[in-house]
Parts: C-alpha cells; sequence; structure tokens
C-alpha cells in the first residue's frame, strides 16, 4: 500500500532553488510530532543545503532539483542531479526522515546514469522505487532496476535487463538495507555496494568509509 506521496514538478522546483528560495516541507517525524525540513542552494556554490531545527545535511556536486516527494507523511525522497562532464547525465535519489529530532538517511543511491555518445556507444542505468507498509514495522522499499549497453563495435557486450529487488526497513537505524555484511548495513544494486557507516550512506575502498554527503 502507498499513501500520501505530493509530487512536486522539477521546473517549479529548480526555478525556485535557483532564485535562492527556501523550500519547505512538513513531515511526521517517528515519534509522531509534525517537523519541517528546509532545502535551499545559493547560486554558484554546486552544494544544496538540506536543514532541520536541530540537523543539517550538505549535498555537493549538485546541479538540479528533479523532484521531491512526500510519502506517508515520513519519508522526504529528494532526487536531484549531479554535476557530470560531457555526454554523461547522473542523479541520486536521497530519502531523508525525522526520529530523535534528528534528520536521519533512509537511502541514499544512484537512481540514473546515461553515456551517450551514439551511435558508437550508449549506457543508461535507472531506478525507480515503490513505497509498501504503513509504519516502521511494515515498510518496504521494491527497487525497479533498468540497466542497458549498446556498442556498435562490440556487439557482444550489448545487454538490457530489468529486474527488482526489496530491501527491508531497519526500525532502530530508520534506513532501507539489503542485508547487513560484518554488522553494517548494506544495499546491493548490481555491481554496487552501498554502506551505511556512522549514520552516512557511503562508498567503500580499501577498507575505509566515504560519505556520499
Amino acid at each position: 500500500m502507498i499513501r500520501g506521496a505530493i509530487v512536486l514538478l522539477s521546473l517549479e522546483l529548480s526555478q525556485a532553488i535557483a532564485r535562492a528560495d527556501a523550500q519547505s516541507y512538513t513531515l511526521k517525524s517517528f515519534e509522531g510530532t509534525k517537523e519541517n525540513i528546509t532545502l535551499s542552494y545559493k547560486p554558484g556554490s554546486e552544494i544544496l543545503t538540506v536543514s532541520h531545527s536541530k540537523d543539517t545535511l550538505f549535498i555537493h556536486d549538485y546541479w538540479a532539483t528533479d523532484s521531491v516527494v512526500i510519502l506517508d507523511e515520513v519519508f522526504l525522497q529528494i532526487n536531484y542531479s549531479n554535476r557530470m562532464g560531457s555526454n554523461e547525465g547522473s542523479g541520486r535519489q536521497l530519502w531523508l526522515s525525522i526520529s530523535g529530532g534528528k534528520l536521519c538517511q533512509a537511502l541514499c543511491v544512484e537512481s540514473f546514469f546515461e553515456f551517450d555518445m551514439r551511435p558508437r556507444e550508449y549506457s543508461l542505468s535507472k531506478i525507480r522505487t515503490t513505497l509498501s507498509g504503513y509504519d516502521a514495522n511494515t515498510y518496504k522499499l521494491t527497487l525497479h532496476i533498468h540497466d542497458e549497453h549498446r556498442s556498435r563495435q562490440n556487439k557482444k557486450l550489448n545487454w538490457n535487463h530489468n529486474k527488482t529487488t526489496i530491501l527491508s526497513f531497519d526500525k532502530r537505524k530508520r534506513i532501507f538495507y539489503s542485508r547487513y555484511e560484518n554488522g553494517i548495513a548494506l544495499i546491493t544494486i548490481g555491481s554496487e555496494k552501498y554502506y551505511y557507516f556512522k549514520e552516512n550512506w557511503c562508498y567503500k575502498d580499501n577498507h575505509m568509509y566515504y560519505p556520499y554527503l
């Protein structure tokens, strides 16, 4: 069951944020209180600021906000684009909630990647998410994953895959996850792994964890 979805379309939202206007959204915390989250952007900074009365997050390499969705009154889904090079496009999906007076990163994954050198080569990966459940005990998140690659020079490397995977919800940490590995929650999407370490979603390199935010 999907409840309480409010979608704000990207054109109006991006124009407002580009003017450095603060955009505020009201969520219900896991403790049942009404809380505000504010998105603000200073033109040229490449940083989107996400603030709550007692907490602040900074999204770096920010390019534009595609959409913001409130789900079940509890989650704020922020879809945004990253600054990339020519012939490339990249976007992330960040899910936030509020618990104990703090912002909680329920999810942070790359939800869109495109490499376009058509007609020679083309790659596209994208993720669509669906929330089910009605509280912390029943929430599940379904990821609908599309991945394709086309090469004119080497057609043996061409593929076009669609896959669905379901994430569980850790009601103590307020995060969605695939499984735990050595005591650390992670999300696996194809060959990509996202690790939840010290209250941040991170990538891992040489046994070190580096936060995306």
